[in-house]
């Protein structure tokens, strides 16, 4: 879900070596990664329309549709959860997934 995720907050289009460094996996990884979105019809590989030698990855309709149906209902349940913390939790909370972002 997070790759369909970064794909779209890019417009819908990005390099593998982008996507790879906003997930924090090395580029051979994002080969994997991508390759069972691309076999369920999620994503689609293309060559980059001005350098050849790149790939550029897209999400399809298909992809798209899977954000619309099953991302309103994940925040919800994480909203949920969060619920269950103290307010000096969710500030540590918050300080630890920014230290996480920053070393990324």
């Amino acid at each position: 879900m997070r790759v369909l995720v970064e794909i779209s907050k890019e417009g819908g289009t990005i390099l593998p070596s982008l996507l790879a460094r906003r997930i924090g996996v090395t580029k051979p990884n994002i080969s994997i990664l991508l390759t069972p979105l691309e076999h369920d019809g999620y994503i689609r590989r293309s060559g980059h329309p001005e350098d050849g030698r790149k790939t550029v990855i897209s999400i399809t309709a298909e992809g798209r549709e899977l954000l619309q149906r099953y991302l309103p209902g994940n925040r919800e349940e994480i909203a949920e959860r969060m619920k269950g913390l103290e307010e000096q939790e969710l500030k540590q909370l918050i300080s630890l997934l920014n230290k996480i972002h920053t070393h990324a």
